[in-house]
C-alpha cells in the first residue's frame, strides 16, 4: 500500500521506473526493456513475492480465446516457471452441489507462487534481469517522478484471503466452492498437486469473523472432497477489486493491482489508454504492451460471479468452458 508525494520531472532523463516487482510490474519491465528503453524496478521489500508462502494459485486462461502463456511470449516473456495446465476440476454451488467442470484447453496454468525457485515470481525476476532491467531492492519509493510506472499492489483490502499451504497424501485434484457459510460473498478454493496443496477462503466481507471462515472452509472440504492436512502452514492476504475511471495517478500510469483490477481484460485496455495518454511509456516499433499486465494470478471477479449462476443451470452442462477455476 503506498502513498506516493508527487515530485518534478527531469526531461531529460529517459530512464523509465517501475514501482514495484510483482508480475505486472516484472513484465512490464521486460516489455519495455526488450524494446530498447533502459528500465528500474524499485521494490520496497527484500525480494519478490512477498505477499506470498509458496502457495498455489491458477494462472486464469478462460476470458480470452487465446493461450495466456501465447500472450506471455508475445510480450517477450517465458513459461519457465513450475506450472500445470488444468482442464477439469469440481465446483460446489451455494447448495454443496457438485459440479464436474472441463475444459477442451486449461482453464487455468496451476503455479506456485513466492520467492523460491521455480515460482512465477521468480522466473520473472531471472528473465527481467537477463532482458537488461535493473532491479533494486530494499528501496522504498516516496515521491513520484515523470517517467515513473506504478505497480505497487493493492492499496486497499475489498478482498482478504485467509488458508493454509500444507503436505498431503491426497490425489491431486481442484476444487472451487461457493457458500456465505465459508466466505461470504466471495469462494473457497482446494488445489492439490503431488503431496502438496493449498486450501483458502476468500471473503468479501466478514473479515473480523476470518478464523471462523476458514475453519468452515476446513471442515468444508474434509467432509466433501476428502481433505488431509499435514504440517498446515498458515497464510493471509488481500486485495482490492474496482474498476478505475483512468489508468492515470496524477502523471503516472498505474498497472496491475495498483490500479485496482484483479482482473485481466480490463486491465489490458486500461493500460492501451495509458500508452496512448503517456508516449513515454510505449517503445518504439512495440504493438505488445496490452500484455504488460501479465493477467492476475487471482480470479476474475467477475467471472466467478458467473460461475455462481451458472452452477444453478444447466449452463454448468451445456457451458462448462465458461465455468473456470482458480
Amino acid at each position: 500500500m503506498m502513498a506516493l508525494t508527487p515530485g518534478a520531472a527531469d526531461p531529460e532523463d529517459k530512464t523509465i521506473e517501475i514501482v514495484g516487482a510483482g508480475p505486472a510490474g516484472l513484465v512490464c519491465a521486460i516489455v519495455l526493456a526488450k524494446a530498447n528503453r533502459r528500465v528500474v524496478v524499485r521494490e520496497w521489500h527484500e525480494d519478490v513475492g512477498h505477499r506470498f508462502h509458496d502457495d498455489f494459485q491458477g494462472l486464469e486462461n478462460w476470458t480470452a480465446a487465446g493461450n495466456v502463456l501465447g500472450e506471455l511470449a508475445e510480450a517477450g516473456g517465458a513459461a519457465d516457471f513450475d506450472h500445470l495446465g488444468v482442464t477439469e476440476g469440481v465446483v460446489f454451488d451455494s447448495r454443496a452441489t457438485a459440479h464436474r467442470v472441463h475444459g477442451s484447453k486449461p482453464l487455468f496454468y496451476l503455479l506456485r507462487r513466492g520467492n523460491a525457485a521455480g515460482t512465477l515470481d521468480r522466473a520473472l525476476l531471472d528473465q527481467a534481469r537477463t532482458a537488461g532491467v535493473e532491479v533494486r531492492f530494499n528501496d522504498r519509493v516516496k515521491r513520484t517522478a515523470g517517467n515513473m510506472i506504478l505497480a505497487g499492489g493493492p492499496r486497499r483490502a475489498d478482498i482478504i484471503a485467509v488458508g493454509y499451504v500444507f503436505d498431503t497424501t491426497m490425489a491431486d485434484g481442484t476444487w472451487l466452492a461457493f457458500g456465505a457459510e465459508i466466505a461470504p460473498k466471495g469462494y473457497a478454493y482446494l488445489l492439490v498437486r503431488q503431496g502438496r496443496g493449498t486450501v483458502a477462503s476468500c471473503m468479501f466481507s466478514g473479515f473480523r469473523d476470518q478464523a471462523k471462515y476458514l475453519a468452515a472452509t476446513v471442515a468444508y472440504f474434509e467432509r466433501h472432497a476428502g481433505l488431509q492436512m499435514q504440517r498446515p502452514r498458515g497464510f493471509g492476504g488481500f486485495g482490492n477489486v474496482r474498476l478505475p475511471r483512468t489508468a492515470m495517478q496524477g502523471r503516472n500510469p498505474v498497472i496491475g493491482e495498483h490500479a485496482g483490477l484483479a482482473g485481466s481484460t480490463t486491465w489490458s485496455e486500461s493500460w492501451d489508454q495509458t500508452t496512448r495518454t503517456t508516449p513515454w511509456a510505449r517503445p518504439t516499433g512495440c504493438h505488445c504492451l496490452s500484455a504488460c499486465c501479465c493477467r492476475s494470478p487471482d480470479f476474475a471477479i467477475a467471472t466467478l460471479c458467473r460461475i455462481a449462476v451458472a452452477a444453478t443451470t444447466t449452463a454448468i452442462v451445456s457451458g462448462a468452458s465458461t465455468a473456470r477455476m482458480k
